[in-house]
């Protein structure tokens, strides 16, 4: 039996030479090789079989220009071109599923776990809108690829893990002791091994998923208003691909049990995540749910696990009952230093809840105490500058401020917003666009670190075009990073007015609310420091003005008593 923990390395090698079959039927295959299929057909047929869709990534991915780099089935779609995804449809035509092989069986039941959690995803981001929405539907898929193709490499050790993981042990910590090495690891390593490259933020945010997830439980939305979340947690969740890692947990504990405590505390982590109340969480989750076990992909494989939620929950375990042995020695086996980010111990837990609350609290001052005196915006001691990396105290201290309503009018406020920009994110310039009731254009209201010579606060842009700046202010989609490698296409969709004013190194924008109100754009860039405008950087960026709004709401609010 293959249950013996054999490592890393060689779970590797066995996962490479698994091969997926494809799920599209003769005759989807032949529409698929149909020589007229227009591209919008051709990647909705590839969407419902998602070993063929890996397979025309990892194709893109190979493309010298784009170093792996693969956005999503749409970006492999536009890099390869309708005659390289049929010639490769062809060559994996041989690779057809047998609906009676019980491994294939289990490898597509694998496949719909994981299209829960990307349609899960995909649920999350509707209502809020943002950034590399494909993206981040594939990377959700994409965390559980190893566990689509063990039931093929290892079909008793995969039995073995279900019995396990179906009885009440954490798959995670099963997987674990029965491979010699932590699911994510394999899972990372496996994806490095296709051709796509590391994300080494992608396993930070894993790493700390056990202890931050059930941190966040705790500020689901149950009542009236939605709890405000520590700035450390916010920081944490709103992260690029935390929505991903936490659609892939919620779609895999779900495939063990629906109704322990630990699916509970992801979907409460969900509620606190998207700022959406429990309730809606939760009935959203069954609904997806419901719409995965009936798609044509996995209807002749049914029962899939997602949509267990119909069957009665498991009999309470009593009191005196004892642990399986097999369970006790899992837990015997157990390295909290590999782990699928799904569990913690209490002693590591309880550390990390300490940091929490130190992070949480070096930003603050006296002034966060009771007082009659009015509140004062606190200044760090720290100092960045132009063009360097973030630097966290100031952002944070910017966030405290705004959390506490320190700043005393628009002016003040103003000037801590050009210090955080300029010494914590080495942003050396901003302009703030806004839009009044009746005006059919965005205003510059706020510039800071352009030159006289370019009558910044004279700027405006149409609001009712296709420029980015509208585009961005209607659809209220967060913000955006034109970065280097985006700044062609991004300059070619601005105003003409605006792109004289482009540095090499690009800008980044994002959308500023009054309450739930759109108003405006916010644009900030290096200026002559030439900074790099990466995801950390752009991270720290959409955490502030996320807070900007809402200090900018209460001095508006303010000001029209």
């Amino acid at each position: 039996m293959n249950g013996t923990a054999k490592g890393l390395d060689y779970w590797r090698r066995e996962l490479a030479a698994v091969r997926m079959p494809v799920l599209s039927t003769a005759q989807a295959l032949e529409t698929l090789l149909d020589p007229g299929i227009g591209m919008d057909t051709l990647r909705t047929m590839l969407h419902g079989d998602i070993p063929l869709a890996l397979e025309v990534i990892l194709l893109a991915a190979r493309e010298p220009r784009i170093d792996g780099e693969v956005q999503g089935l749409q970006h492999a779609l536009n890099m390869l071109g309708v005659d390289k995804v049929q010639a490769l449809a062809r060559r994996c035509a041989d690779q057809g599923l047998d609906a009676s092989a019980a491994a294939r069986h289990e490898a597509v039941r694998a496949m719909a776990t994981s299209q829960f959690g990307r349609v899960l995803q995909a649920d999350w981001a509707h209502h809020h809108g943002g950034e590399h929405a494909e993206y981040l539907e594939w990377l959700t898929l994409l965390l559980g690829v190893a566990r689509w193709k063990l039931p093929l490499a290892a079909p008793e050790l995969h039995q073995e893990i279900e019995v396990r993981a179906a009885a009440g042990e954490r798959r995670a910590r099963v997987e674990e002791a029965l491979l010699g090495c932590s699911p994510v690891e394999l899972n990372a390593a496996h994806l490095q091994d296709l051709g796509l490259p590391a994300s080494p933020a992608l396993t930070t945010i894993m790493d700390r998923a056990g202890t931050m997830l059930a941190h966040a439980g705790r500020y689901a939305w149950q009542g009236g208003m939605a709890p405000e979340l520590p700035i450390a947690l916010a920081r944490y969740l709103h992260q690029r691909g935390a929505d991903a890692v936490l659609a892939h947990l919620i779609a895999w504990a779900t495939h063990d049990n629906w109704y322990g405590g630990h699916t509970t505390t992801l979907l409460h982590a969900a509620s606190a995540m998207t700022n959406l109340p429990l309730d809606e969480i939760v009935a959203s989750t069954r609904r997806v749910a419901v719409r995965i076990s009936h798609a044509a992909a996995f209807i002749d494989h049914r029962p899939v696990a997602c949509e267990r939620f119909f069957w009665p929950p498991p009999p309470p375990r009593s009191p005196g009952a004892q642990m399986p042995a097999s369970r006790a020695a899992a837990r015997s086996a157990d390295s909290d230093a590999h782990t699928d980010g799904w569990h913690a111990r209490s002693q590591h837990a309880g550390d990390d809840r300490t940091r929490l609350v130190t992070t949480r609290l070096e930003g603050e001052t006296q002034a966060d105490e009771p007082s009659s005196a009015a509140p004062k915006a606190t200044q760090p001691k720290a100092h960045g500058g132009i063009g360097g990396e973030p630097v966290t105290e100031i952002i944070e201290a910017f966030m405290q401020n705004c959390q506490h309503g320190r700043y005393r009018d628009l002016r003040a406020f103003f000037a801590d917003t050009a210090h955080t920009l300029e010494q914590g994110l080495g942003l050396a310039r901003c302009l703030l666009f806004l839009k009044a009731s009746a005006a059919d254009r965005l205003s510059c209201y706020f510039a800071y670190g352009f030159a006289p010579e370019d009558n910044a606060k004279a700027l405006w842009v149409p609001a009712g075009d296709d420029n980015l700046l509208a585009r961005l202010f209607r659809h209220a989609a967060g913000s955006t990073c034109i970065d280097r490698t985006r700044l062609a296409a991004g300059r070619r969709q601005l105003p003409e007015v605006l792109r004289a004013h482009v540095r090499p190194a690009g800008f980044l924008l994002g959308a500023i609310h009054l309450g739930d109100r759109p108003v405006g754009v916010i644009w900030a860039d290096g200026g002559d420091a030439d900074p790099v405008l990466d995801a950390n950087r752009h991270a720290e960026f959409k955490h502030m003005i996320r807070h900007f709004g809402a200090e900018f709401t209460r001095l508006t609010q303010a000001l029209r008593r």
